[in-house]
């Protein structure tokens, strides 16, 4: 992020996405280039924050693809019915010309891929939103506010990195509890839903493995293959280790933040 030159400042986005792990990526990467975050859930709230909020309240909407209760196709399809000039961009793990051209025909202008790339997504946000940033007061840091700069930004670094585990470990942790009850009742459509959680769960946080175990999953249960079972507990195990790895780090950055100070 430019944070000494926020490049985003004045800026009002609505961002819909189901994955928390994605939430707190998204917003972190907006908010440190100065804009204003609206975050919603899925495509029915992102509607309904146009609607209730009027369709000048936001310069660009964030829209993703995959969510419970309303896709992203389907919201921005019913958005742009009643506000036509709102530039809405999609944002998925699925970057084939096909998912594209699904996006296009739903009135997105544009699409960023998963793992959210931080120039990609400012670059894209500043050709499409409908008003040009503002200029970000100068700061003037003080010759005592200098001197401390890199104890601040470690300091910053140690708390996005604690708030970057909590957040996995509040996504995941009843995890692998909810894919055995799932797999017991046979249940493919939550298996595919919860492996699709986890897999973006794993590609914003850059577990290769996990990941590939996570989509090997979500594609069984979609497909409702006979392995999908073996798949899902597999994953489930796989979940459980990760988080525990995640918890004695986040004891071990609570810890070392603790020193610091």
């Amino acid at each position: 992020p430019n944070v000494g030159n926020p490049r985003l400042h004045g800026l009002e986005i609505l961002a819909a996405e189901d994955i928390e792990i994605n939430q707190f990526i998204l917003a972190d990467l907006l908010q440190a280039e100065g804009a204003q975050v609206v975050m919603v859930e899925n495509g029915r709230q992102a509607v309904e924050a146009v609607r209730q909020r009027g369709s000048d309240a936001f310069d660009i909407v964030l829209m993703d693809i995959q969510m419970r209760e309303m896709d992203g196709h389907e919201a921005t399809r019913r958005i742009l019915e009643f506000a036509p000039e709102l530039p809405i961009l999609g944002h998925t793990a699925h970057v084939l010309d096909e998912e594209r051209e699904k996006s296009l025909a739903a009135g997105m202008l544009d699409h960023v891929g998963k793992p959210i790339d931080g120039e990609e997504l400012v670059a894209k946000v500043l050709r499409h939103a409908r008003r040009r940033p503002t200029k970000a007061p100068p700061i003037t840091p003080t010759a005592k506010a200098a001197h401390s700069t890199s104890q601040t930004r470690l300091d910053a670094s140690l708390a996005r990195a604690a708030r970057l585990v909590a957040a996995i470990l509040k996504q995941e942790s009843g995890t692998p509890e909810k894919l055995r009850t799932a797999a017991a009742a046979g249940n493919m459509d939550e298996m595919t839903f919860l492996a699709h959680a986890t897999y973006n769960t794993a590609l914003a946080a850059k577990e290769h493995s996990l990941q590939a175990l996570a989509k090997r999953a979500e594609n069984a249960a979609r497909d409702s293959l006979p392995e999908a079972m073996n798949h899902i507990l597999e994953l489930a195990q796989a979940i459980e280790l990760w988080v525990a790895q995640l918890s004695r780090l986040g004891v071990d950055l609570s810890g070392i933040a603790g020193a610091e100070k």
